[in-house]
């Protein structure tokens, strides 16, 4: 499990450079003046942004795969075929 859970920070990582360079590469294209905090910033906010949509993903995979879906699927399931009894 933790050895799963460090290759999904590495992707994250790896993904956040790629994006910080590339994204960079764009900004020095068009010629806009950044500073130095501005690219920390810049790239402190893509690598969060990432690291929040994949742990996001994560808890919806672990969520679906313990069983706690399956009751709130049929509570709401009974509900619906009681209202259309009704």
């Amino acid at each position: 499990m933790k050895q799963k859970i460090l290759i999904l920070l590495a992707v994250c990582f790896g993904v956040s450079i790629i994006s910080y360079v590339l994204l960079a590469a764009y900004i020095n294209y068009l010629g806009i003046e950044m500073s130095f905090h501005g690219y920390i910033a810049m790239g402190l906010g893509i690598f969060f942004a990432y690291a929040v949509g994949g742990g996001l993903m994560a808890l919806l995979f672990f969520s679906n795969r313990s069983g706690h879906d399956e009751a709130a699927y049929h509570i709401h399931k009974s509900h619906e075929k009681r209202d259309m009894q009704e």
